[in-house]
């Protein structure tokens, strides 16, 4: 490991790590989204007349791709909580147009908290749209309409 002997990561370095962790995180809920928007469409369409055992296997697929999405936010999650103090022990300077960093100074926080909140929330609603979906899929009785007829 590069910096495991108490060596120090250049500014430039830091910086480009919370890029890359910004990218990691957009593009989990990326997939976050066309996973979940795929599934209701799908279960709009198909799943709301499908078997119980079709609907079984196609929650068990969304579970699937949940577990790794959420394996893969636990994954960075490492990385980024290591990283966060590193960025608070920059002095870079604050801009006026940098709203929500200037309100965390002011209040006293750090950036740490601010990522504990968001990732809580992100964990939250992902827990919400799962038993939602799951709701949908086996409880939920769809009403019958044309898109269903066709």
């Amino acid at each position: 490991m590069p910096y495991a002997r108490g060596e120090h990561m250049t500014q430039a370095e830091i910086i480009e790590m919370r890029w890359l962790g910004a990218e990691f995180i957009l593009s989990l809920f990326s997939v976050f989204v066309g996973l979940v928007s795929a599934y209701i469409a799908g279960l709009y369409f198909f799943l709301s007349k499908a078997s119980l055992a079709l609907r079984l296997l196609a929650f068990f697929v969304l579970t699937i791709g949940f577990l790794f999405l959420g394996g893969m936010a636990i994954s960075v999650t490492d990385i980024i909580e290591v990283l966060i103090p590193a960025w608070d022990r920059l002095e870079l300077p604050l801009l006026k147009e940098q709203a929500v960093r200037t309100l965390i100074v002011q209040l006293g926080g750090s950036s740490l908290k601010l990522y504990v909140v968001g990732a809580t929330l992100g964990w939250a609603i992902a827990l919400f749209v799962y038993l939602a979906l799951a709701y949908l899929t086996f409880i939920y009785r769809w009403p019958v309409s044309a898109a269903h007829n066709e």
